[in-house]
């Protein structure tokens, strides 16, 4: 186990250069935008440009993120843009800087090829010619998001944090002859959920668990992989946003319910916490794991999928799925939880707060 000295400068590092990916990001844009027809020399009318209408939120994403990072200028016409001139890195610069950010910081490798894959799709997905989930899951495959999770010292640092905390919970279930249940809701490529499995095996806590996500094939995949290891695991396929309230009903209730990069892939969240509500005991704990903050990667790669862009609720951080710590707060109070609680990782820089953990206690009366 790494000392907290040093967990923490990993932790300084990935976050340090994962601001770089940021920059790259951001004048990776810039080139796709290039393909699709602002230049430098002349106003570009937005009507001229091929987008197509289902990807005009992730082309506003970036118009917003070039123009926040100065590569955009806008004021020469409404409705018209071009680029400042010599803002943009060229690829043979960013490319130096990117092997820079991987030689101090190997972990964000996985980063950078996701990132280098989407962001070469960018244009033709913004003009319909590609679909963006194919892009981002070939043939299906996770390899390319699972990659992201590798030696993230940030994620790592995360989940175990849930991890602790579903354990907290479960611990305190103490009735004789009373075996307490957790539910996962989300699970995709299970990097959270083996952090749980692990921590509940070596715990001795006597508890059940239920894996879930909405997708049919990474339940079948979580089942192959770890239903042996972990006999007190169940998996099923569990869609959050179902309104059908006897159906979640009949799944039983629970004691710790969490999520982790999940729930903000929705189209309203309130009755996402109302359902949640539903499933837990009175005085049941859940635990979100969240990004609170604007991620110019995420909006490259994750905003590639219609996905990412389900939200009609207007909760949501500008020009993203994503919802402010502040929010989530007020929401959970908002739906009969108690005091809330956020955890933020610790860097060497301080806490980080673009990323948290977000936990409260259902009322005990409800």
């Amino acid at each position: 186990m790494l000392s907290k000295n040093k967990s923490k400068e990993n932790l300084t590092n990935y976050i340090d250069a994962m601001s770089g990916v940021e920059t790259i990001t951001a004048h990776l844009i810039a080139h796709a935008f290039k393909l699709l027809g602002v230049c430098e020399d002349k106003d570009v009318d937005y009507l001229s440009l091929p987008v197509i209408d289902s990807k005009k939120d992730l082309f506003l994403a970036c118009i917003s993120i070039l123009e926040k990072e100065g590569l955009l200028l806008t004021e020469n016409a409404e409705g018209c843009y071009r680029f400042r001139a010599g803002s943009i890195m060229s690829m043979k610069a960013l490319a130096e800087f990117k092997a820079g950010l991987t030689e101090r910081c190997p972990a964000i490798e996985g980063h950078i090829a996701l990132l280098l894959q989407c962001a070469k799709s960018l244009s033709s997905v913004i003009a319909g010619k590609v679909d963006g989930l194919q892009v981002l899951f070939p043939q299906g495959s996770s390899d390319w998001v699972a990659a992201t999770y590798q030696g993230n010292a940030l994620q790592d640092d995360l989940s175990e944090e849930v991890a602790r905390q579903v354990i907290v919970a479960l611990g305190k279930q103490t009735a004789p002859d009373y075996v307490p249940k957790a539910l996962e809701i989300g699970a995709g490529t299970c990097a959270t959920t083996r952090r749980v499995m692990k921590a509940m095996a070596l715990s001795g806590v006597s508890a059940e668990l239920h894996v879930t996500d909405i997708a049919l094939a990474l339940v079948n995949d979580a089942e192959r992989s770890l239903a042996e290891p972990y006999p007190f695991a169940s998996f099923m396929v569990l869609d959050i946003e179902d309104p059908d309230c006897d159906k979640l009903a009949a799944i039983g209730q629970y004691d710790v319910i969490y999520a982790a990069n999940v729930l903000h892939a929705t189209s309203s969240i309130r009755p996402v916490i109302n359902n949640i509500v539903k499933l837990l005991r009175p005085g049941g704990v859940v635990i979100i794991n969240e990004l609170t903050a604007f991620s110019i990667f995420a909006t490259v790669t994750f905003g590639l999928t219609d996905g990412w862009w389900l939200f009609k609720d207007d909760k949501r951080i500008e020009y993203s799925p994503l919802i402010s710590s502040n929010v989530w707060e007020e929401l959970l109070r908002e739906a009969g939880f108690n005091e809330v609680y956020h955890y933020f990782p610790e860097s060497e820089q301080g806490n980080y707060t673009r990323q948290s953990v977000i936990s409260s206690h259902l009322d005990g009366n409800r």
